[in-house]
């Protein structure tokens, strides 16, 4: 798909929506430097998950894609 078409897709998708949390992301996304850029800010127990997700993987406790795959699959029984 050329340019000019992936452009008049875009602007076609764009026209039809109503979805204004969709057309807000879409303005960032192709505007970062907007000024009207919502910061967000995590809370305390935000925070401390991220840290303690950190200290986890600092220490070995976490589970490869593979591992973890296969575990659901083990779970699930498939």
């Amino acid at each position: 798909m050329s340019n000019e078409e992936l452009k008049e897709k875009l602007i076609d998708k764009v026209r039809l929506t109503s979805d204004t949390f969709l057309l807000r992301e879409a303005i960032l996304l192709l505007d970062p430097e907007n000024e009207n850029v919502e910061i967000y800010k995590l809370n305390k127990n935000e925070r401390e998950a991220i840290i303690n997700g950190i200290k986890d993987i600092d220490e070995g406790r976490f589970l490869t894609s593979e591992q973890s795959n296969k575990e659901i699959r083990e779970w699930l029984n498939v």
